[in-house]
């Protein structure tokens, strides 16, 4: 082990003994031999690396080339790159000039130089600026000396001060995040040339921005949280806007889609508050979840009816939204497609609409009418929930499937359902039904009874019945053993339910009695049963007891 310990050591001894040698210092400045002159070469090669004894500070300049020593004798070497590193977290660098020499500079070069304002190039033969390069410096302006072909990941990542990039008419492709929190920055001017881009102004400073024609796609997330951004001249051959490619852009006020673009990806848009209008060319098939959602500027869309496929939360939150227009090839309105478009008043869905989802319009509260149309299969939970305006429901027929609470504190259209509400009091056994009522959040029915008990052979059941206050118990009355309920829809179809007894919790489609055996004398009060799914075509209800005679019948809606 000891022998093991001992020969690593000389090793790494060694490794060091020849770095030293490798590296000298000459004006301040620290370098490491690269190459050495020989037949091929009338002069070696080096490279500017981090000091040994600090960091670099106040104002440098790299020469072309450089000796290693003072000898008359010394060897001369050509200056050709600045190593990985070289002057990271130098705090105290204020200005740099590079000479034409150098033809790479390494990852996180200047990295955290936060007073460093000016780097200088000379014309010469740079071809690469390594990642993060200048991430978090004190930059101001830079102009990108022509040669250089690409812009590294982060390259000018969190440069807070940068106003001002000069690019180069060479330059093809640029990072991910290489502007990114340059809040400094309005304008960039992008060469004819490029053809590739990332996500690389997100939440700068932008105000303008044209894309070059061979941008062909929007990258995701490009210029997500750029809240100065207000107008974008897209490529004439766009064809994708990617995920969050514009998201939160709050000064962004109108955009022109060219005709090529056939997908906007999820939260595209979101958050644009300023949006005020937005046309949508015919080649647009899939609007995905979130695209629109919180442009709360937004007034009015039309989808073409290319469009096949909405996403959910699409226009959600889009409070300023009063018309829409939906395409006909689409078969559903997704989960909380438009949950909180408050000032949304009608919608006409479109014949090929089989579904609205889960909270589709909740929360829509101006909205006052809905067309459904005939192919409607299923109204699914809470659809319209909160939409306390709506007074209209067409077209919706009787054999579509409401869900639970599809219409939950929808009052004014449980009012003008159960206005003309009448019934005929009825007594058996000791119970007198004399007023039936709906309440509107709930779809409680209460049923108001006079309970005189005379035939002590009855069994006396306590209905409990509430969601929110389950095993209490609040009411005590007297049932039959048996009971049969019924309701007709439409005056045609009538549903038939027998044997209620004795059950806890049973649910007989949309109604539940929830019914236990209770041993203590009955008092006046009522009783109700739960309707979890709004009867918009229910007609009317009765409920008999073992013997045919009617508890309550023919409530009329």
């Amino acid at each position: 082990m000891k022998k093991i310990l001992f020969t690593f050591a000389c090793i790494l001894f060694a490794s060091l003994s020849v770095w030293a040698q490798s590296t000298f210092v000459a004006d301040g400045i620290t370098y490491h031999i690269l190459s050495e002159a020989d037949d091929n070469a009338t002069f070696g090669t080096v490279s500017v690396v981090a000091r040994e004894d600090g960091f670099y500070e106040g104002d440098i300049s790299i020469p072309n080339a450089v000796k290693n020593s003072k000898d008359q004798y010394a060897d001369t070497y050509k200056v050709v790159a600045i190593d990985k590193g070289a002057f990271k977290d130098c705090s105290l660098l204020k200005r740099v000039s590079i000479s034409a020499s150098i033809e790479n500079i390494g990852d996180n070069a200047f990295e955290n130089c936060v007073n460093l304002d000016n780097v200088n190039f000379a014309t010469g033969n740079l071809k690469s600026i390594g990642n993060n390069a200048f991430q978090n410096s004190g930059l101001k302006q830079i102009t990108i000396p022509d040669g250089i072909t690409e812009l590294g990941s982060r390259l000018f990542y969190e440069c807070t001060k940068l106003s001002e990039v000069n690019i180069p008419s060479t330059l093809n492709s640029i990072g991910e995040d290489v502007f990114y929190h340059c809040i400094a920055l309005k304008a960039i001017d992008l060469p004819s040339r490029l053809q590739q881009m990332g996500a690389c102004f997100q939440q700068s400073g932008i105000e303008s921005i044209k894309l070059p024609v061979k941008i062909i796609g929007v990258p995701d997330n490009c210029f997500s949280g750029c809240k100065s951004l207000v107008t974008v001249e897209l490529s004439t051959y766009t064809n994708r806007l990617g995920h969050s490619a514009f998201s939160g852009c709050s000064s962004l006020t109108s955009i022109s889609l060219p005709q090529d673009v056939k997908t906007i990806n999820a939260q595209c848009f979101a958050g644009c508050e300023s949006l005020k209008a937005i046309s949508l060319p015919s080649s647009v098939n899939i609007i995905d979840y979130g695209a629109f959602q919180g442009c709360t500027s937004l007034a009015s869309i039309s989808l073409p009816n290319s469009v096949d496929s909405l996403g959910e939360y699409t226009f959600a939150d889009c409070t300023n939204l009063t018309a829409v227009t939906l395409s006909s090839m689409i078969k559903k309105i997704p989960n909380h497609c438009f949950s909180g478009c408050t000032s949304l008043v009608s919608i006409i869905l479109p014949q090929s609409i089989e579904c609205v989802e889960y909270d589709a319009f909740r929360n829509c509260t101006s909205l006052t009418e809905v067309d459904f149309p005939r192919n409607i299969r299923q109204v699914d939970n809470y659809a319209f929930v909160g939409c306390t305006a709506l007074v209209k429901i067409a077209g919706l027929p009787e054999t579509a499937t409401v869900g639970e609470r599809a219409f939950d504190k929808c009052k004014k259209i449980l009012d003008k359902v159960y206005d003309n509400l009448s019934i005929k009091s009825k007594s058996f056994n000791g119970l007198t039904i004399t007023k039936i009522e709906f309440n509107d959040n709930d779809f409680f029915v209460y049923v108001t009874c006079k309970v005189d008990v005379k035939n002590t052979d009855n069994r006396i059941y306590e209905v409990t019945s509430t969601p929110m206050l389950q095993d209490t118990p609040l009411y005590t009355i007297q049932f039959p053993k048996k009971l049969t309920i019924c309701y007709k829809e439409n005056s045609k179809k009538m549903r038939l339910w027998n044997d209620v007894e004795n059950d806890v919790n049973k649910r007989i489609d949309g109604i539940d009695l929830d019914i236990r055996t209770f041993d203590q004398e009955p008092f006046d009060t009522h009783f109700r049963l739960t309707c979890h799914y709004l009867p918009i075509n229910i007609h009317n209800i009765s409920i008999y007891n073992e013997d045919g005679k009617a508890i309550f019948e023919n409530v009329k809606f």
